[in-house]
């Protein structure tokens, strides 16, 4: 209703204005958007200022630079433009004409009660006449250099931008009162533009003056090339002076001294020694350059050779701000296992030969507090974890991240940030993190940038390695253990590493290829380039070097992400068994290793997975729906399929409006939480959340993991008996009336051409027969086209609602429907301009995208009922199917781990899901429910249930005969967990 209102206010409409000012236009539109032009180029073709009003579900945007409200008033040398906006807002631009420029003047006010919570004005500048353009850049005393669109997503908190653009140009000063000017991208939507944009923060009563200041000048290909090499002269010296200050190159004779332990070592202890070295290098990260080593030989005569590295110390200031980097040394770091005497020596080679020093002794002795030793793969159990005094270790926690984008100053603070994540999750009873140092996290190698400090491939940036260090300095005094990423594979090697498209930044990530000064002319070079295969090396061993003895690292990984491409299948599983075996090889501690592979089609990705060298098997998950059902599934299907645990590095949901990270529908977190109890039922760890900060700090939600941690602490996580709940059936004190539901499977992948085309539709469970096969397309290529068939059973006189949401191809899209071989039915779904509600053109295959939200329902007697689906026409499909009056199944969804003496089990209400959350339903507990527990030994069992969300416990027994244990469930609202032992 209140957009409505807005629409039908009275308005004064205007006519057009106009300047020529030498070879510049300006035309200032009825809507007052201005229009700049030279020579027939348009050089500004929007501008406009938005109030917003943000509110839960939904955001009002007044001010669309419609003609309503609007009045242009023209002055000497150009106009004012007043535009009055509903409850007393206003803003008044004043327009000034110059032959070489536009000046402009922006003020708004937004008084107390309007709702307004935000502010944006913005000038587009069209893509096609800046992408690709040089440019500086100028924010607070710092002048920097850049390129569009390498990084004006970054560029913030502007003063002045100049744009060397084609043909022209153009110099922006930019000021006001109370805003923040930033450039952001917009080259790849719609708008096809650079949006110059101010962002500013509404208050009560607030007012607020942007100033713009543009004059245009003529630009030759000649001068932006002389520009270019000036750029690349200057990062040369920059680089070069950042070499030399952190003492990368020596010639000096070879030559060691061996520090000296003074003091007997505790077991588990970290040894920290600062090694005087001299030595002829070029690369001290190189080991054919330089290598320094640490023999150490264990009480039990098992000899370590240990990497040393090279280090530059960070300084930082009280506040925590970066103060810059001291004198460069030599280390090496060892932890000492074994309680006893060892004996070590240091080994160092240059390009002149090797040299070893005289050994010496230190003594290791029994600590203070017990000392668990590191994380291991639990060989009695191969699904789960244990440290090496056997000790259970379940991984409970998240993703520790902040993004450092290249061209642009470090986040301020963002090792504080990172530190105080860390503790926060400590305090509630976390135990792990996943912490990823490449690409635009915490990245130590990358493309030559002097703003980030990058020195280029195979040199490591010595302010990002100390951040690691202090990170995981925090997570030994908080007994949290660390996941170690070292590659991102959608900044390096997966198909969003490409020149154009709304990913095309990322390309400027993957160091090794020639556009970045790389060996490599694309990116599948990384898989088989010698000198890229060197530099993995080299960063392998300095991370073991510098991590590897802390205890508090969990495990390795090699890639965030990586499409398993079949066509490189040969190449990419080489790859991973020369790293594994290298990284395996120098690695004193033997950290386990694992990967994360994009895709959950785990049967296709079995020749990484089976490499002996990956013990731990990981994906992400960013579903909406029936998120707990998938993970017990995806779970399952890899314990399965290897003896290995499995872990979902990563999850959350990201919505088609890209508003990732905040669920304002799911403000208790059920989406979170869902997430963390069904991978522990299905007998691996729990999931590790991705938005952090701006979810589960804002949310408070750190007290689920607090209630996990302390109700999983007595799992039998290593007891070779422990296995899979089975569930026999259920009981009910009122059976469940018939009730609608969705149809949907768990597609491993849904471009595949499915291997299944007849489905059962369980009626008692919900489940739909062979899921991983079941898609919510209907494809009409022959190399992926299937016709899937619904075998349905129904109680009484049913509907089954197929829900055609979006068809991609041309005018032929059509849906078929038969019923037990009937005449189909046949419904036309064009895809193409003007047809359905929008249709987007997708070039790259040629084909429509047209939006439709109509609905195909078919009515079905009571009986049994076979129904195919077939589309016909250029591409696919996409559906939703429902099924209404059809489905009795069970109100809660049970899963769990069980010994031969004990039993975990988790009781949630099926319709507890953020998917439901977000489609609007509510629903009353779930009562009179019992559950039969198959395979249990006969006698009394006692039951503790806990409420998950309120940590609440109640007390009860039941008694098993004949095999099996009827368990009443208490009132389930959104879900309860229950111990249940024999007595």
């Amino acid at each position: 209703m209140r957009f409505a209102y807005l629409l039908l206010l009275s308005s004064v409409l205007c006519a057009a204005e106009s300047w020529q000012g030498g070879s510049l236009a300006v035309t200032v539109d009825d809507t007052g958007r201005v229009l700049l032009a030279r020579d027939g180029t348009t050089l500004l073709n929007y501008d406009q200022l938005q109030l917003v009003a943000t509110q839960p579900g939904w955001r009002g945007v007044y001010g669309f630079g419609s003609s309503q409200n609007v009045e242009v008033v023209r002055q000497d040398n150009g106009c004012r433009v007043t535009e009055t906006i509903p409850n007393g807002m206003s803003c008044t631009r004043d327009l000034q004409v110059f032959e070489d420029g536009v000046k402009w003047r922006l003020a708004w006010e937004y008084p107390a009660g309007t709702g307004a919570n935000q502010c944006y004005y913005f000038l587009d500048i069209p893509a096609a006449l800046v992408d690709g353009a040089p440019c500086e850049y100028a924010s607070g005393e710092a002048i920097r250099l850049g390129a569009l669109p390498a990084n004006c997503g970054e560029m913030e908190k502007l003063d002045g931008i100049r744009l060397y653009a084609k043909g022209v140009r153009l110099t922006f000063e930019l000021g006001g009162e109370n805003v923040v000017w930033n450039l952001t991208d917009w080259s790849t939507s719609q708008h096809k533009s650079y949006r110059l944009r101010v962002e500013a923060p509404a208050t009560e009563g607030g007012k607020a003056v942007a100033t713009v200041e543009l004059r245009v000048a003529p630009c030759t290909e000649k001068t932006i090339a002389g520009l270019r090499a000036q750029w690349r002269e200057r990062e040369a010296a920059e680089r070069q002076k950042m070499l030399e200050a952190q003492g990368i190159r020596s010639r000096l004779p070879l030559g060691v001294g061996l520090p000296q332990v003074d003091a007997p070592v505790p077991q588990g202890g970290r040894i920290d020694l600062p090694v005087l070295l001299a030595a002829t290098f070029d690369n001290p990260y190189d080991p054919d350059d330089v290598a320094l080593d640490m023999e150490v030989t264990r009480p039990d005569g098992t000899v370590d050779r240990v990497p040393g590295y090279f280090d530059v110390p960070v300084q930082w200031r009280a506040d925590g701000t970066y103060a810059g980097l001291g004198r460069p040394t030599w280390r090496v770091r060892y932890t000492p296992t074994q309680i006893g005497s060892y004996q070590y020596r240091m080994v160092l080679r240059d390009r002149s030969g090797q040299v070893k020093t005289p050994p010496a002794t230190f003594a290791c002795v029994p600590p203070a507090s017990p000392f668990r030793g590191f994380v291991r793969v639990c060989p009695a159990q191969p699904y789960a974890y244990q440290f090496d005094d056997g000790t259970p270790y379940l991984p409970i926690g998240y993703n520790v991240f902040d993004s450092a984008r290249l061209g642009s100053p470090y986040p301020d603070q963002r090792l504080a940030r990172l530190s105080e994540q860390v503790q926060h999750l400590a305090d509630a009873g976390g135990t792990f993190i996943r912490l990823r140092m490449d690409s635009w996290w915490l990245a130590i190698e990358g493309t030559p940038d002097a703003g980030l400090g990058n020195l280029g491939p195979g040199l490591y940036n010595q302010r990002v390695c100390d951040e690691i260090d202090r990170l995981m300095a925090l997570c030994e005094q908080r007994d949290v253990k660390v996941m170690l990423c070292l590659y991102n594979a959608n900044a390096m090697v997966n198909g969003s590493v490409r020149k154009d498209g709304p990913t095309a930044w990322r390309r400027n990530y993957a160091f090794f290829l020639q556009d970045n000064g790389g060996p490599c002319a694309d990116r599948f070079g990384f898989w088989t380039d010698p000198t890229v295969r060197k530099w993995v090396r080299m960063k392998l061993r300095y991370s073991v070097a510098r991590w590897g003895a802390s205890p508090s690292l969990m495990c390795w990984e090699f890639w965030n992400e990586l499409v398993f491409d079949q066509k490189l299948a040969t190449e990419q599983v080489a790859w991973h068994r020369e790293m594994g075996d290298y990284l395996r090889g120098i690695d004193p501690w033997r950290h386990p290793i694992t990967n994360s592979l994009m895709g959950h089609d785990l049967e296709n990705q079995g020749p990484i997975w089976e490499l002996p060298t990956m013990d731990i098997v990981q994906i992400h998950s960013y579903r909406g729906d029936e998120l707990p059902v998938y993970m017990d599934r995806v779970a399952r299907t890899s314990h399965r399929l290897w003896r290995k645990p499995f872990f979902f590095g990563e999850y959350g949901i990201i919505h088609e409006d890209h508003s990732q990270g905040t669920y304002p529908y799911d403000p208790d977190g059920v989406h979170m939480h869902n997430g963390l109890w069904a991978p522990v039922m299905a007998g691996t760890a729990p999931g590790a959340f991705w938005f952090v900060s701006g979810y589960i700090e804002k949310q408070h939600l750190y007290g689920q993991y607090t209630t996990l941690a302390k109700w999983t602490a007595d799992m039998a996580w290593t007891d070779p008996a422990l296995r899979s709940l089975e569930v026999a059936g259920f009981q009910y004190a009122t059976p469940p009336p018939l009730a609608d539901g969705t149809v949907a499977g768990t597609p491993v992948d849904p471009f595949a051409k499915a291997k299944v085309d007849r489905f059962v539709v369980d009626p008692a469970t919900g489940a739909v027969s062979d899921p991983e096969w079941f898609q919510s397309m209907l494809h009409m290529s022959d190399e992926r086209k299937s016709c899937p068939t619904l075998v349905l059973d129904c109680a009484a006189d049913a509907v089954l609602e197929i829900r055609v949401t979006t068809s991609v191809g041309d005018e032929s899209n059509r849906l078929l429907v038969t019923v037990d071989g009937a005449q189909p039915l046949v419904k036309a779904f064009p895809a193409g301009k003007g047809q359905g509600t929008s249709s987007t053109y997708i070039e790259q295959y040629g084909n429509w995208r047209t939006s439709y939200d109509q609905t195909v329902a078919i009515p079905l007697a009571v009986g049994k009922h076979e129904v195919r689906l077939e589309g016909v026409g250029k591409d696919r499909l996409e559906l939703r199917l429902a099924l209404r009056n059809y489905f009795r199944a069970p109100p809660v969804v049970v899963t769990g781990q069980r010994t031969d003496g004990a039993v975990w089990l988790w009781a949630r209400h099926r319709l507890s899901t953020a998917y439901n959350l977000r489609a609007g339903k509510r629903w009353e507990p779930a009562t009179g429910v019992t559950c039969l527990l198959a395979d249990v030994a006969d006698g009394t069992y006692d039951i503790e249930w806990t409420d998950p969300w309120t940590g609440t416990v109640t007390t009860a027994t039941a008694t098993a005969s004949n095999g099996q244990l009827a368990l009443p469930i208490p009132p389930v609202q959104r879900d309860l967990a229950a111990k249940i032992r024999r007595r």
